[in-house]
């Protein structure tokens, strides 16, 4: 009985010192035990990948502490911060929505909760250098085969936290979408399909318009005159090129040297060269500068930078009808 008791004690020895051992490490992060001997054993997800994927770029910036990017080893824990991270954006994204703005608030969110890392693919244009397909996209749709193999080899890599955060992103994405535009997606995608592939599918959706349908969207703007508005009526004129911009800015399309052109055109063909026209040729000074400074940017740096300056249409356009 003795022999058979201490045998007993060896054998649950041997399974607490395996329980507190420390698991293998996802690909994408590090277990940490939350105090020695708890047991608990929790990895930070979320950053930039190698471009190989055998683990984060260290070297690449780090986006802020969360909480919510804590991946717990117990899928009992995991199962009670998934409905968290599938949370959807409100309001649900609609075809005619502004894009750019979508965008951001889904890299946010994926940012936030430690799902970022599921979004970067090998840069197409850059051997040494991974992209993300929700900030960097017209990177992959211009080619989209090519794009959806890079998806399926990077998805071939995933290990267990990898399809966990994949899973929770899509769910998050189309949780997201207005009910119609999450039907016509749904024609487009398979179950497996990784959220970079899924993201890929819905950005050609949203830009399969023609280019001649954007020149004439961009020709609208850099002519925008308000002497075609009743009484010259520039809340009626904002209201309607708006319209233009913001489907131009949903697509990618719109860039600085456009605002410039528009502002020029009103200042041409307004009759009003009291305090309007004053206040007009500041504005256009001021944008004049900064599309110097933008001629080298990407079309979504240079937009993100006359932002900052208070010089997107959106601002503009509020500005003169309060002149």
């Amino acid at each position: 009985m003795q022999q058979s008791t201490s045998g007993d004690v060896g054998s649950v020895g041997t399974v607490v010192a395996s329980l507190a051992r420390k698991p293998p490490n996802p690909t994408m992060g590090v277990y940490t035990e939350s105090y020695h001997g708890s047991k608990e054993w929790t990895a930070s997800s979320g950053g930039v990948p190698l471009r190989n994927w055998s683990g984060i770029d260290h070297s690449a910036p780090k986006s802020s502490a969360s909480p919510w990017k804590n991946r717990p080893l117990s899928q009992a824990a995991r199962s009670k911060i998934y409905r968290y991270l599938i949370n959807p954006l409100e309001p649900k994204f609609e075809e005619g929505l502004n894009i750019n703005h979508f965008r951001k608030d889904v890299n946010k969110h994926l940012v936030t909760y430690g799902l970022d890392t599921i979004a970067y693919l090998p840069d197409p244009s850059n051997n040494n250098k991974v992209a993300n397909v929700v900030i960097d996209y017209p990177l992959f749709v211009g080619n989209l085969i090519n794009s959806l193999k890079l998806a399926k080899d990077t998805q071939a890599k995933y290990d267990e936290m990898d399809n966990f955060n994949f899973g929770a992103a899509t769910a998050f994405l189309t949780k997201s979408l207005e009910d119609k535009f999450s039907r016509r997606l749904d024609l487009h995608v398979e179950p497996e399909d990784s959220f970079a592939t899924t993201w890929l599918r819905l950005m050609k959706l949203i830009t399969s318009v023609g280019p001649r349908h954007y020149d004439r969207l961009k020709e609208r703007v850099r002519t925008c005159n308000p002497t075609k508005y009743e009484h010259e009526n520039i809340t009626l004129m904002a209201e309607d090129i708006g319209i233009s911009i913001g489907e131009l800015e949903s697509a990618n399309q719109y860039e600085p040297a456009l605002t410039q052109s528009m502002l020029s055109s009103i200042n041409n063909t307004c009759s009003d060269k009291g305090l309007f026209s004053f206040e007009l040729m500041s504005v256009l000074k001021r944008v004049s500068s900064e599309v110097l400074v933008c001629n080298h940017m990407s079309k979504f740096d240079a937009n993100e930078h006359m932002a900052t300056k208070d010089l997107d249409p959106d601002t503009i356009l509020k500005e003169l009808q309060q002149v």
